[in-house]
């Protein structure tokens, strides 16, 4: 977060974001394409690499642009009173959304009907 704050305060909050969402989208149409294409993980394994590429670049974008941007925008935003009640119960939502969506994936597959890997 700190290395992030220095470049956010460097080069600005727009531009950050901005980038990080033009990368993230383009990575992510991308994995989208590979695995529509039938070239999946499971389906050849030939692509792997490059997904595990595109992965982790969409992790880079999301961790260098917009997750510390929102922390810092919503630390700047609270009032001093209520910053650490605020900042607290944001992570907290946050952490629990991420949770309820890892317990929430298997059900979702399960009623798609997608192809389990062998």
């Amino acid at each position: 977060l700190v290395s992030a704050a220095a470049f956010t305060d460097r080069i600005g909050r727009r531009p950050l974001l901005l980038v990080s969402c033009a990368l993230s989208a383009t990575c992510l149409f991308a994995i989208a394409a590979l695995l529509g294409s039938g070239w999946g993980p499971y389906l050849g394994g030939a692509f792997t690499p490059l997904l595990l590429a595109l992965m982790t670049a969409v992790e880079f974008a999301v961790g260098v642009g917009l997750n510390p941007v929102r922390i810092i925008l919503s630390a700047e935003l609270m009032p001093t009173r209520y910053r650490a009640l605020g900042m607290s119960l944001g992570n907290a939502v946050g952490w629990g959304m991420a949770l309820l969506s890892l317990f929430c994936f298997p059900i979702v597959i399960e009623l798609t009907g997608a192809p389990a890997p062998p």
